[in-house]
């Protein structure tokens, strides 16, 4: 029997060694590509050594700013804004007056030299002012004061402000008339104690003046508590506050021990009673009034020379003269304030 089954070409081997040796090309060809050298990267020179400064600057660069302490949470974006506001300081509002502006003595002024007055004696070789604080204009009304109960039935009549108290010829009360230029390198005795009294839950005197060292009283002659709260403004004085819950208190000490440096003026309230107020203004010379109900002042046994004289009034503002003292004499200097 013959064999007729086909017989497979000879050319199926050729492909199948010619298709792996393809595979096999491609291999080796990827091989060599990535094994190939790569260019070398440019040189970088080195970096210059940093010095302190700058490393100080990388190392605040680096590190975020701290914004809150130590256990603490960092404020949010709104805190401010949802703080309360501080309380309101209680009192009626009653601004202490600007300071001053002193005119200057002139240089061709003669200049009085120092003098001494000692305790017990009084200044017989020199001369003295007298004058009035006139008014200009009409000033506000003034504010009644509402009352507590018990201070009520000291004033049935009520009580109002005492910010512009005038004469009918004009003159004008609690104004503080002083030397404020030409007395340097003077001493002087301290002159007596004066008196700072609450009665009838109002301060009196409202305005009041002491040199530097003197003795300001503050008594109590009321049957109800008072405190003394006094706001001074200066540097070198200390604020200062203490209560006489007893009818007949009084304090020499507190005022002379926190009060050590001139400041015109310096203010003194009760927290208990909001609405008593009172001023003191407080002096380096002893050369000082306060106008009366009328308006007038007199100052006595001035050293001669020349003088900047000051007038000054809690709503009306300032006013300065340049003076000239002579042994013996009475000169008269008189101001007008406006009404604001």
């Amino acid at each position: 029997m013959s064999n007729n089954t086909p017989k497979p070409a000879s050319g199926g081997k050729l492909s199948t060694a010619l298709i792996v040796s393809v595979i096999w090309c491609a291999a080796f060809g990827v091989f060599l590509w990535l094994h190939q050298e790569k260019p070398a990267s440019p040189a970088v020179p080195p970096a210059p050594p940093e010095t302190s400064v700058e490393k100080t600057a990388l190392s605040s660069a680096k590190k975020p700013p701290r914004t809150n302490f130590p256990n603490q949470p960092a404020p949010h974006a709104h805190y401010a804004a949802e703080l309360p506001p501080p309380p309101l300081t209680s009192g009626a509002a009653d601004p202490v007056p600007e300071q001053p502006v002193i005119v200057p003595v002139h240089s061709h002024a003669v200049e009085p030299g120092p003098v001494l007055i000692s305790s017990g004696d009084s200044y017989t070789g020199g001369g003295s002012i007298h004058g009035k604080i006139s008014l200009m204009g009409n000033p506000p009304h003034e504010l009644a004061i509402r009352l507590d109960e018990t201070c009520g039935k000291m004033h049935p009549n009520g009580a109002t402000t005492r910010r512009y108290v005038v004469a009918k010829n004009g003159g004008l009360a609690n104004v503080l008339v002083y030397i404020a230029q030409g007395m340097e390198g003077m001493k002087f005795a301290v002159p007596p104690a004066i008196e700072l009294n609450q009665i009838g839950c109002m301060y009196e005197p409202y305005i009041s003046a002491a040199m530097v060292g003197q003795t300001v009283r503050i008594k109590n002659s009321d049957p109800v508590l008072h405190n003394v709260h006094a706001l001074p403004r200066n540097d070198g004085n200390s604020e200062f506050n203490f209560g006489q819950p007893i009818q007949g208190m009084v304090d020499e000490k507190t005022f002379i021990k926190k009060i050590t440096a001139p400041e015109v003026m310096v203010k003194i309230k009760c927290d208990v009673h909001d609405w008593m107020l009172a001023y003191v203004g407080v002096l380096d010379n002893p050369y000082f009034a306060v106008t009366d109900t009328n308006g007038n002042f007199t100052i006595p046994n001035l050293p001669p020379g020349v003088y900047s004289l000051v007038a000054t009034h809690l709503k009306a503002g300032s006013a300065t003269n340049a003076i000239q003292v002579t042994a013996g004499t009475d000169t008269p200097v008189n101001f007008t304030l406006k009404a604001k």
